[in-house]
């Protein structure tokens, strides 16, 4: 193993460290942490929701780690934006999360748009004004996802989308 990259997480109240390892030759480590940090991020919260209790178990052993915090840094602009969507989705697959794949391969890249600007907080009236629809269009739209997603309301599909921003696929 000669690659090695760490995953620093922030939260208000502590900092989470994910170490990944590879083989330079072999491995898409670097690929993946240079273009799609978002992947990793992914694997992330599936570690922490498997091991859930033994994390919490030595939360509560360790002393705090505030004052390690410092500023994130990550490359804005992709190096080599090339995943595959089938690549994509086995890794999803085997995170156990190919039913949320497929569930945003149901919506249009239109729907997708709108979910990308719900989540930036902007209104029917805003998306539409930026993506020269109406906002009743915008609306139909919110309807569309709703259905396909399963949603009752304006809050599970911002709850969805959110989930699936961050991810990484959004």
């Amino acid at each position: 193993m000669d690659l090695g990259i760490i995953l620093i997480q922030k939260h208000e109240d502590s900092v989470e460290f994910f170490g990944f390892t590879g083989n330079k030759k072999t491995s898409s480590l670097e690929n993946i942490y240079l273009n799609h940090p978002q992947i990793l991020k992914s694997f992330a919260i599936h570690f922490k929701k498997e091991l859930g209790p033994i994390l919490t178990g030595m939360e509560n052993d360790a002393d705090s780690l505030v004052s390690l915090k410092g500023e994130d840094f990550f490359c804005d602009q992709l190096i080599c934006p090339e995943i595959t969507s089938s690549t994509r989705l086995a890794y999803y697959r085997d995170l156990g999360m190919k039913c949320e794949a497929e569930k945003l391969g149901l919506l249009s890249a239109r729907e997708r748009q709108c979910l990308k600007l719900l989540i930036q907080d902007k209104s029917a009236k805003e998306t539409g004004a930026i993506l020269c629809l109406s906002s009743r269009t915008v609306e139909s739209y919110f309807e569309n996802i709703k259905n396909k997603l399963s949603c009752w309301n304006k809050q599970e599909i911002l709850k969805l989308a959110r989930d699936f921003e961050e991810v990484g696929l959004l």
